[in-house]
């Protein structure tokens, strides 16, 4: 049976098998809910992560998988039809080590996400996944930039490019430092490296109850579009 997708990594992460379904599952009358997650139980799946476009239902009323909706996650565009500039106190971070402010800023930011919401993973791995995320991050070479007050970091923003697109990554700032427009001096020094490099669209995303968030980035001129709805399927015993 396909429809699923085991995700290697957050598997290895969390030390049991984690899968990815789409609504599509769903939508294919021939698919039956109950022995498509008896199916993966049998195959000792633990946690599911299902992305749709509108709620499902169907989704409560399986005997193997327990159901929560985690988060509604609200995707961003940007056209990058405008000029940025590259704040004097933003460079990139080259050191080969992660700096212990990058992981504290990581986990700042993931504690907001849905891993953060989820109840049933411990505090401890959610802040393990972000602190993984930007070791990778750095390990793959992919850009980190930092804000720095008397030497020392204070915001950081992740992100990737693939082709003439640019994807966000992580962005926080300690939270006394908030108020400031660093966030807003990350975004533009982000943007002005997405140019240089030939791109021509931004995407992100945030939580919709991450209201902080999707402001900033509305205030920016990122464009919401429809949400996301996020579950988690954890196995019964």
């Amino acid at each position: 049976m396909g429809n699923y997708e085991i995700l290697k990594w957050d598997s290895d992460f969390f030390g049991f098998k984690v899968a990815k379904i789409e609504e599509q599952v769903f939508k294919n009358k021939t698919t039956d809910p109950e022995d498509f997650f008896w199916h993966l139980k049998q195959e000792n799946v633990h946690l599911i992560y299902c992305y749709s476009s509108k709620p499902i239902d169907v989704l409560k009323f399986n005997k193997h998988y327990s159901f929560d909706h985690i988060v509604t996650r609200i995707p961003l565009i940007m056209k990058l039809n405008r000029k940025f500039d590259f704040h004097p106190k933003i460079s990139f971070y080259n050191e080969d080590n992660v700096n212990e402010s990058l992981k504290e800023l990581a986990v700042l930011a993931g504690l907001k996400g849905r891993f953060g919401k989820d109840k049933k993973i411990p505090k401890s791995s959610c802040e393990g996944v972000f602190k993984s995320w930007i070791e990778n991050s750095l390990l793959n070479k992919e850009p980190v930039l930092i804000y720095k007050i008397d030497n020392e970091i204070v915001g950081m923003i992740t992100f990737k490019i693939e082709g003439e697109s640019g994807f966000g990554g992580l962005l926080a700032v300690y939270p006394e430092f908030e108020g400031k427009g660093i966030s807003f001096a990350l975004l533009r020094a982000m943007m002005y490296v997405l140019q240089e490099r030939g791109c021509n669209f931004f995407y992100s995303g945030t939580q919709q109850l991450n209201t902080k968030a999707l402001k900033v980035f509305e205030r920016f001129g990122l464009i919401p579009q429809e949400p996301q709805f996020v579950y988690h399927l954890w196995k019964k015993n």
